[in-house]
């Protein structure tokens, strides 16, 4: 099972994008609400069906 790091989570929670880590933001409007609320299930899905593209921020 593959898991985020807190600091990559926080990567994916804050609005403001990091050019560091061009991945996330690129994905960060999918896992949000309308609301700009992060949804955990939809963080979950992005990830698993992003694994690929995240995998050098993912911990084994």
């Amino acid at each position: 099972m593959r898991r985020l790091s807190i600091n990559v989570f926080w990567k994916f929670y804050i609005r403001e994008d990091d050019p560091d880590y061009p991945e996330i933001n690129k994905l960060k409007p999918k896992v949000k609400d309308n609301n700009e609320i992060l949804n955990l299930t939809k963080l979950a899905k992005v990830i698993q069906q992003n694994e690929e593209s995240l995998r050098k921020y993912l911990e084994q």
